[in-house]
Protein backbone atom coordinates (compact mmCIF):
# COMPACT_ATOMS: atom_id res chain seq x y z
CA UNK A 1 0.00 0.00 0.00
CA UNK A 2 2.54 2.13 1.16
CA UNK A 3 4.35 2.10 -2.66
CA UNK A 4 0.95 2.43 -4.43
CA UNK A 5 0.34 5.61 -2.63
CA UNK A 6 3.54 7.06 -3.27
CA UNK A 7 3.11 6.31 -6.86
CA UNK A 8 -0.24 7.88 -6.96
CA UNK A 9 1.42 11.06 -5.78
CA UNK A 10 4.18 11.09 -8.13
CA UNK A 11 1.16 11.02 -11.16
CA UNK A 12 -0.68 13.80 -9.98
CA UNK A 13 2.40 15.80 -9.56
CA UNK A 14 3.53 14.71 -13.44
CA UNK A 15 0.05 15.87 -14.72
CA UNK A 16 -0.44 19.09 -13.29
CA UNK A 17 3.41 19.75 -14.25
CA UNK A 18 2.19 18.91 -17.55
CA UNK A 19 -0.90 21.13 -17.67
CA UNK A 20 0.92 24.25 -16.62
CA UNK A 21 3.84 23.39 -19.34
CA UNK A 22 1.30 23.08 -21.82
CA UNK A 23 -0.77 26.02 -20.97
CA UNK A 24 3.07 28.12 -21.00
CA UNK A 25 3.96 26.81 -24.31
CA UNK A 26 0.68 27.24 -26.02
CA UNK A 27 0.33 31.06 -24.82
CA UNK A 28 4.14 31.72 -26.01
CA UNK A 29 3.65 30.41 -29.07
CA UNK A 30 0.48 32.68 -29.72
CA UNK A 31 2.22 35.64 -28.32
CA UNK A 32 5.08 34.58 -31.32
CA UNK A 33 2.66 34.46 -33.76
CA UNK A 34 1.15 37.80 -33.38
CA UNK A 35 4.32 39.18 -32.89
CA UNK A 36 5.76 38.34 -36.44
CA UNK A 37 3.98 41.59 -38.16
CA UNK A 38 5.58 43.76 -35.23
CA UNK A 39 3.74 44.19 -32.72
CA UNK A 40 4.88 42.09 -30.45
CA UNK A 41 3.04 41.22 -26.79
CA UNK A 42 4.98 43.05 -24.38
CA UNK A 43 4.34 42.37 -20.82
CA UNK A 44 2.50 39.44 -19.36
CA UNK A 45 -0.09 40.00 -16.44
CA UNK A 46 -0.29 36.74 -14.37
CA UNK A 47 -3.72 36.44 -12.22
CA UNK A 48 -4.77 33.98 -10.76
CA UNK A 49 -8.87 32.55 -11.31
CA UNK A 50 -11.21 34.31 -9.14
CA UNK A 51 -15.01 34.76 -8.40
CA UNK A 52 -14.32 37.70 -6.68
CA UNK A 53 -12.91 41.47 -8.53
CA UNK A 54 -9.29 41.94 -9.59
CA UNK A 55 -7.75 45.09 -10.61
CA UNK A 56 -4.62 45.41 -12.73
CA UNK A 57 -3.23 48.98 -12.78
CA UNK A 58 -0.08 49.74 -14.64
CA UNK A 59 1.21 52.94 -17.08
CA UNK A 60 0.58 52.72 -20.57
CA UNK A 61 3.57 53.81 -21.36
CA UNK A 62 5.04 50.16 -20.03
CA UNK A 63 3.04 48.73 -22.80
CA UNK A 64 3.54 51.35 -25.72
CA UNK A 65 6.60 52.87 -26.52
CA UNK A 66 5.82 56.66 -26.27
CA UNK A 67 9.10 57.91 -25.92
CA UNK A 68 10.30 60.87 -23.86
CA UNK A 69 9.27 62.28 -20.75
CA UNK A 70 7.88 64.97 -22.51
CA UNK A 71 5.83 63.07 -24.56
CA UNK A 72 4.16 61.35 -21.75
CA UNK A 73 3.44 64.06 -20.02
CA UNK A 74 1.46 65.47 -23.03
CA UNK A 75 -0.21 61.58 -23.67
CA UNK A 76 -1.51 61.37 -19.86
CA UNK A 77 -4.43 64.19 -21.39
CA UNK A 78 -5.24 61.21 -24.34
CA UNK A 79 -8.27 58.98 -23.38
CA UNK A 80 -6.67 55.29 -23.75
CA UNK A 81 -8.89 52.26 -25.09
CA UNK A 82 -8.94 48.23 -24.91
CA UNK A 83 -9.54 45.67 -28.10
CA UNK A 84 -9.51 41.86 -27.03
CA UNK A 85 -7.70 39.72 -29.97
CA UNK A 86 -10.23 37.14 -30.73
CA UNK A 87 -8.64 35.43 -33.74
CA UNK A 88 -4.79 35.18 -34.73
CA UNK A 89 -4.12 38.82 -36.07
CA UNK A 90 -0.27 39.31 -37.11
CA UNK A 91 -0.85 43.03 -37.66
CA UNK A 92 -0.86 46.31 -35.66
CA UNK A 93 -3.86 45.71 -33.03
CA UNK A 94 -7.34 47.63 -32.84
CA UNK A 95 -7.12 47.81 -36.06
CA UNK A 96 -10.51 49.62 -36.22
CA UNK A 97 -12.75 51.41 -33.75
CA UNK A 98 -15.31 47.99 -34.14
CA UNK A 99 -12.29 46.23 -32.26
CA UNK A 100 -12.43 48.67 -29.13
CA UNK A 101 -14.15 47.36 -26.33
CA UNK A 102 -13.48 49.20 -23.61
CA UNK A 103 -12.03 53.00 -23.38
CA UNK A 104 -11.11 55.17 -20.29
CA UNK A 105 -13.65 58.01 -21.77
CA UNK A 106 -16.64 58.75 -19.98
CA UNK A 107 -19.41 57.46 -21.65
CA UNK A 108 -17.20 56.86 -24.99
CA UNK A 109 -18.22 55.04 -27.70
CA UNK A 110 -17.51 51.26 -27.68
CA UNK A 111 -18.56 48.20 -29.70
CA UNK A 112 -21.73 45.95 -28.13
CA UNK A 113 -21.75 42.69 -29.29
CA UNK A 114 -24.95 41.83 -30.52
CA UNK A 115 -27.63 39.31 -31.84
CA UNK A 116 -25.00 37.67 -34.25
CA UNK A 117 -22.19 37.75 -31.34
CA UNK A 118 -21.59 33.76 -29.49
CA UNK A 119 -22.86 34.48 -25.82
CA UNK A 120 -19.57 34.71 -24.45
CA UNK A 121 -18.67 37.87 -26.28
CA UNK A 122 -21.62 39.23 -23.75
CA UNK A 123 -20.16 38.16 -20.89
CA UNK A 124 -16.52 38.86 -21.80
CA UNK A 125 -17.67 42.45 -22.50
CA UNK A 126 -19.18 42.83 -19.00
CA UNK A 127 -16.25 41.31 -17.18
CA UNK A 128 -13.55 43.77 -17.82
CA UNK A 129 -13.82 47.95 -17.38
CA UNK A 130 -11.27 50.26 -17.57
CA UNK A 131 -10.53 53.82 -16.52
CA UNK A 132 -7.49 56.48 -15.96
CA UNK A 133 -5.41 56.65 -13.18
CA UNK A 134 -4.64 59.70 -10.91
CA UNK A 135 -1.78 61.62 -12.88
CA UNK A 136 0.53 64.19 -10.99
CA UNK A 137 1.07 67.14 -13.17
CA UNK A 138 5.00 66.85 -12.07
CA UNK A 139 4.86 62.87 -13.25
CA UNK A 140 7.88 60.54 -13.42
CA UNK A 141 8.41 58.61 -16.58
CA UNK A 142 6.33 55.56 -16.83
CA UNK A 143 3.99 56.93 -14.19
CA UNK A 144 2.24 59.45 -16.14
CA UNK A 145 -0.87 57.52 -18.05
CA UNK A 146 -1.69 54.95 -15.44
CA UNK A 147 -4.67 52.46 -16.71
CA UNK A 148 -7.13 50.85 -13.91
CA UNK A 149 -8.72 47.53 -15.46
CA UNK A 150 -11.24 45.67 -13.43
CA UNK A 151 -11.61 42.06 -14.21
CA UNK A 152 -15.01 41.44 -12.43
CA UNK A 153 -14.32 37.54 -12.86
CA UNK A 154 -10.89 35.84 -13.89
CA UNK A 155 -11.49 32.86 -16.25
CA UNK A 156 -10.79 31.27 -19.45
CA UNK A 157 -12.61 34.02 -21.23
CA UNK A 158 -10.07 37.00 -19.75
CA UNK A 159 -6.82 34.60 -20.61
CA UNK A 160 -6.13 36.19 -23.87
CA UNK A 161 -4.11 38.91 -26.07
CA UNK A 162 -5.35 42.30 -25.92
CA UNK A 163 -4.56 45.40 -27.76
CA UNK A 164 -4.28 48.82 -26.23
CA UNK A 165 -4.02 52.06 -27.63
CA UNK A 166 -4.16 55.43 -27.06
CA UNK A 167 -6.50 57.64 -28.94
CA UNK A 168 -5.05 61.31 -30.68
CA UNK A 169 -4.55 63.01 -33.93
CA UNK A 170 -3.21 60.68 -36.72
CA UNK A 171 -2.27 57.46 -36.25
CA UNK A 172 -3.09 55.92 -32.80
CA UNK A 173 0.36 54.18 -30.71
CA UNK A 174 -0.88 50.63 -30.21
CA UNK A 175 0.95 47.41 -28.60
CA UNK A 176 -0.22 44.34 -27.02
CA UNK A 177 -0.14 42.50 -23.72
CA UNK A 178 -1.36 39.44 -22.70
CA UNK A 179 -3.78 38.57 -19.30
CA UNK A 180 -2.42 35.03 -18.39
CA UNK A 181 -5.11 33.43 -15.96
CA UNK A 182 -4.03 30.55 -13.56
CA UNK A 183 -5.28 27.89 -11.25
CA UNK A 184 -2.54 28.22 -9.49
CA UNK A 185 0.58 30.40 -10.37
CA UNK A 186 3.35 28.71 -10.84
CA UNK A 187 6.35 28.92 -8.70
CA UNK A 188 8.67 31.74 -9.28
CA UNK A 189 6.11 33.48 -11.34
CA UNK A 190 5.97 37.14 -10.99
CA UNK A 191 2.73 38.64 -11.35
CA UNK A 192 4.22 40.49 -14.60
CA UNK A 193 6.99 39.93 -17.17
CA UNK A 194 8.32 42.01 -19.22
CA UNK A 195 9.71 42.49 -22.75
CA UNK A 196 13.14 43.78 -22.94
CA UNK A 197 11.95 45.67 -26.64
CA UNK A 198 9.72 47.68 -23.93
CA UNK A 199 12.39 49.82 -22.31
CA UNK A 200 13.96 51.06 -25.70
CA UNK A 201 13.48 54.78 -26.39
CA UNK A 202 12.24 55.64 -22.97
CA UNK A 203 14.34 58.32 -21.23
CA UNK A 204 15.28 58.23 -17.63
CA UNK A 205 14.18 54.73 -16.72
CA UNK A 206 13.64 54.62 -13.07
CA UNK A 207 14.79 51.77 -11.57
CA UNK A 208 12.68 48.78 -10.76
CA UNK A 209 9.57 50.81 -11.35
CA UNK A 210 6.68 48.88 -9.59
CA UNK A 211 5.67 47.90 -13.08
CA UNK A 212 1.87 46.25 -12.43
CA UNK A 213 -0.21 46.45 -9.67
CA UNK A 214 -3.14 43.49 -8.87
CA UNK A 215 -5.33 44.10 -6.48
CA UNK A 216 -8.76 42.01 -5.19
CA UNK A 217 -11.87 44.17 -4.43
CA UNK A 218 -13.35 43.34 -1.17
CA UNK A 219 -15.60 46.70 -0.13
CA UNK A 220 -17.20 49.61 -1.34
CA UNK A 221 -15.26 52.06 0.40
CA UNK A 222 -11.93 50.88 -2.03
CA UNK A 223 -13.86 50.36 -5.05
CA UNK A 224 -14.72 53.83 -4.53
CA UNK A 225 -11.23 54.70 -3.99
CA UNK A 226 -9.79 52.93 -7.14
CA UNK A 227 -12.21 54.24 -9.36
CA UNK A 228 -12.20 57.62 -8.50
CA UNK A 229 -8.57 58.29 -6.96
CA UNK A 230 -10.61 59.50 -4.10
CA UNK A 231 -9.38 57.73 -0.30
CA UNK A 232 -11.88 58.66 1.66
CA UNK A 233 -15.45 57.78 0.38
CA UNK A 234 -16.43 59.38 3.99
CA UNK A 235 -16.62 62.84 2.55
CA UNK A 236 -18.73 62.54 -0.61
CA UNK A 237 -21.65 60.69 2.26
CA UNK A 238 -20.92 63.75 4.70
CA UNK A 239 -21.05 66.40 1.93
CA UNK A 240 -24.50 64.62 1.22
CA UNK A 241 -25.21 64.64 5.25
CA UNK A 242 -24.46 68.46 5.58
CA UNK A 243 -26.60 69.69 2.63
CA UNK A 244 -29.40 67.91 3.70
CA UNK A 245 -28.82 69.22 7.20
CA UNK A 246 -29.29 72.71 6.02
CA UNK A 247 -32.29 71.89 4.05
CA UNK A 248 -33.94 71.00 7.39
CA UNK A 249 -35.28 68.27 5.52
CA UNK A 250 -35.33 64.01 7.10
CA UNK A 251 -36.61 60.57 5.00
CA UNK A 252 -34.80 61.27 2.03
CA UNK A 253 -32.69 59.20 -1.01
CA UNK A 254 -29.35 60.64 -2.66
CA UNK A 255 -28.74 59.59 -6.15
CA UNK A 256 -25.88 59.43 -7.80
CA UNK A 257 -24.14 58.39 -11.01
CA UNK A 258 -22.13 54.96 -10.71
CA UNK A 259 -18.73 57.00 -11.26
CA UNK A 260 -19.66 60.32 -10.03
CA UNK A 261 -17.84 63.12 -12.56
CA UNK A 262 -16.36 66.01 -10.38
CA UNK A 263 -17.29 69.41 -12.53
CA UNK A 264 -15.27 72.22 -12.17
CA UNK A 265 -17.18 75.43 -10.81
CA UNK A 266 -15.65 79.34 -10.19
CA UNK A 267 -14.42 80.36 -6.98
CA UNK A 268 -16.71 82.55 -5.45
CA UNK A 269 -14.33 85.47 -4.63
CA UNK A 270 -13.49 87.86 -7.63
CA UNK A 271 -11.13 90.55 -7.99
CA UNK A 272 -13.89 93.05 -8.36
CA UNK A 273 -15.98 91.76 -5.74
CA UNK A 274 -13.04 91.11 -3.48
CA UNK A 275 -9.51 92.23 -4.12
CA UNK A 276 -8.63 92.00 -0.52
CA UNK A 277 -9.85 88.19 0.24
CA UNK A 278 -8.12 87.43 -3.19
CA UNK A 279 -4.83 89.08 -2.03
CA UNK A 280 -5.29 86.86 1.03
CA UNK A 281 -5.70 83.42 -1.10
CA UNK A 282 -3.05 84.39 -2.82
CA UNK A 283 -0.88 84.80 -0.08
CA UNK A 284 -2.11 81.94 1.59
CA UNK A 285 -0.81 79.80 -1.68
CA UNK A 286 3.08 81.22 -0.80
CA UNK A 287 2.56 81.16 3.43
CA UNK A 288 1.05 79.04 4.91
CA UNK A 289 -0.59 82.16 7.35
CA UNK A 290 -0.07 84.58 4.68
CA UNK A 291 2.46 85.80 6.99
CA UNK A 292 -0.19 85.97 10.38
CA UNK A 293 -1.98 88.45 8.49
CA UNK A 294 -5.45 88.50 10.84
CA UNK A 295 -7.57 89.73 7.42
CA UNK A 296 -7.02 86.16 6.00
CA UNK A 297 -7.65 83.61 9.29
CA UNK A 298 -10.89 83.45 8.23
CA UNK A 299 -9.86 82.31 4.61
CA UNK A 300 -6.60 79.90 6.18
CA UNK A 301 -9.94 78.14 8.35
CA UNK A 302 -11.80 77.94 5.16
CA UNK A 303 -9.22 76.16 3.56
CA UNK A 304 -6.28 74.96 5.52
CA UNK A 305 -2.94 73.53 4.17
CA UNK A 306 -2.95 70.03 3.17
CA UNK A 307 0.55 67.78 2.75
CA UNK A 308 1.81 67.08 -0.41
CA UNK A 309 1.43 63.19 0.18
CA UNK A 310 -2.33 64.19 0.72
CA UNK A 311 -3.03 65.72 -2.57
CA UNK A 312 -5.11 63.63 -4.90
CA UNK A 313 -5.84 65.23 -8.46
CA UNK A 314 -9.11 63.25 -9.40
CA UNK A 315 -8.54 61.14 -12.47
CA UNK A 316 -11.37 62.80 -14.18
CA UNK A 317 -13.57 66.12 -14.25
CA UNK A 318 -16.10 67.88 -16.37
CA UNK A 319 -15.06 71.02 -19.09
CA UNK A 320 -15.13 73.84 -16.76
CA UNK A 321 -18.31 76.29 -17.64
CA UNK A 322 -19.32 79.67 -15.67
CA UNK A 323 -17.69 83.70 -15.27
CA UNK A 324 -14.22 83.17 -13.34
CA UNK A 325 -13.51 86.24 -11.62
CA UNK A 326 -10.65 84.43 -10.05
CA UNK A 327 -7.81 84.41 -12.73
CA UNK A 328 -4.10 84.96 -12.36
CA UNK A 329 -1.88 85.26 -15.43
CA UNK A 330 1.77 85.24 -15.96
CA UNK A 331 4.18 86.13 -19.46
CA UNK A 332 7.46 87.12 -20.22
CA UNK A 333 10.63 86.15 -19.81
CA UNK A 334 9.90 84.28 -16.39
CA UNK A 335 7.34 82.30 -17.39
CA UNK A 336 9.36 79.64 -18.76
CA UNK A 337 6.89 77.12 -18.56
CA UNK A 338 3.65 77.36 -20.54
CA UNK A 339 0.37 75.81 -18.69
CA UNK A 340 -1.94 76.76 -20.32
CA UNK A 341 -4.83 79.77 -20.74
CA UNK A 342 -7.78 79.06 -19.67
CA UNK A 343 -10.33 81.35 -21.74
CA UNK A 344 -13.17 81.85 -19.44
CA UNK A 345 -11.56 84.34 -17.42
CA UNK A 346 -13.21 87.80 -16.53
CA UNK A 347 -11.20 89.03 -14.27
CA UNK A 348 -7.60 88.61 -13.79
CA UNK A 349 -4.69 89.73 -12.13
CA UNK A 350 -1.57 90.19 -14.43
CA UNK A 351 1.46 89.14 -12.14
CA UNK A 352 3.84 90.58 -15.21
CA UNK A 353 1.77 94.71 -15.06
CA UNK A 354 1.19 94.18 -10.93
CA UNK A 355 3.85 95.67 -9.07
CA UNK A 356 2.25 95.18 -5.63
CA UNK A 357 4.56 91.71 -4.80
CA UNK A 358 5.58 89.00 -6.03
CA UNK A 359 2.63 86.75 -6.94
CA UNK A 360 4.55 83.97 -8.88
CA UNK A 361 5.08 81.02 -6.57
CA UNK A 362 2.32 79.84 -5.48
CA UNK A 363 4.07 76.57 -3.79
CA UNK A 364 1.53 75.80 -0.91
CA UNK A 365 -1.73 73.67 -1.58
CA UNK A 366 -4.67 74.16 -0.22
CA UNK A 367 -7.95 72.03 0.59
CA UNK A 368 -10.93 72.01 -1.57
CA UNK A 369 -9.13 74.36 -4.11
CA UNK A 370 -7.65 74.19 -7.58
CA UNK A 371 -5.79 75.76 -9.99
CA UNK A 372 -7.70 75.11 -13.78
CA UNK A 373 -5.47 76.54 -16.50
CA UNK A 374 -7.74 75.11 -19.77
CA UNK A 375 -6.95 71.47 -21.40
CA UNK A 376 -7.78 68.03 -18.55
CA UNK A 377 -5.32 69.08 -15.77
CA UNK A 378 -5.51 70.70 -12.18
CA UNK A 379 -2.73 71.84 -10.30
CA UNK A 380 -2.79 72.13 -6.59
CA UNK A 381 0.05 74.16 -6.62
CA UNK A 382 2.07 76.53 -9.38
CA UNK A 383 5.31 75.97 -9.98
CA UNK A 384 8.05 79.72 -10.21
CA UNK A 385 8.43 79.75 -13.73
CA UNK A 386 4.52 78.89 -14.84
CA UNK A 387 3.15 80.56 -17.89
CA UNK A 388 -0.41 81.47 -18.71
CA UNK A 389 -3.42 82.14 -17.38
CA UNK A 390 -4.96 80.03 -14.24
CA UNK A 391 -7.62 80.43 -12.19
CA UNK A 392 -8.71 79.10 -9.36
CA UNK A 393 -11.63 76.80 -9.24
CA UNK A 394 -13.34 74.76 -7.24
CA UNK A 395 -14.76 70.87 -7.91
CA UNK A 396 -18.57 69.35 -6.84
CA UNK A 397 -19.87 66.33 -7.02
CA UNK A 398 -23.77 66.56 -8.29
CA UNK A 399 -26.04 64.32 -6.93
CA UNK A 400 -30.09 64.66 -6.56
CA UNK A 401 -31.90 64.11 -3.41
CA UNK A 402 -35.26 63.10 -3.68
CA UNK A 403 -37.52 63.52 0.15
CA UNK A 404 -40.48 61.78 1.33
CA UNK A 405 -43.67 62.24 1.84
CA UNK A 406 -46.11 61.06 4.35
CA UNK A 407 -44.66 58.49 5.84
CA UNK A 408 -45.86 56.70 8.41
CA UNK A 409 -44.03 56.58 11.36
CA UNK A 410 -44.74 53.11 12.10
CA UNK A 411 -43.47 51.97 8.61
CA UNK A 412 -40.01 50.99 9.61
CA UNK A 413 -38.39 52.46 7.08
CA UNK A 414 -35.18 54.67 7.62
CA UNK A 415 -32.82 56.41 5.49
CA UNK A 416 -28.85 56.04 5.26
CA UNK A 417 -28.05 59.50 5.41
CA UNK A 418 -30.77 61.70 7.35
Amino acid sequence: MQGKDQLVVLILITINYSETLGQLMTWKRDDFQRGLGGYPVKIWVNVTRKEVPQTVTFDACQVIACGSLSTQRQLSNENKYLCPELTMNKGFPCNGWNNVWWTTAYRGWTYTPGIFDASWAHTLKDQICMFKGVVQPDCQPLQCNPVTITINKADKLVNTTFGLGIDMRGKDPTARFRIAVWDTLPENTQIVQESEELKKGVENLPKNPAVVTVKEIKDLRQTFEIETGYGDINAWVEWIKYTVQSLNHSNCYACASGRPIAQVVPFQLGWTKDPKGMRCMIALYQEKTAWGNRDCRSLSLLFPPTPDTDVKIPPAFSTAVGNHTACHSQQGVKATRPIGNFSLCSEVLNVTEDSAGNYSRLGISRADLWWYCGGKILWSTLPSNWGGTCALVQLVIPFTLAFEKGISKNSGRTSPFC
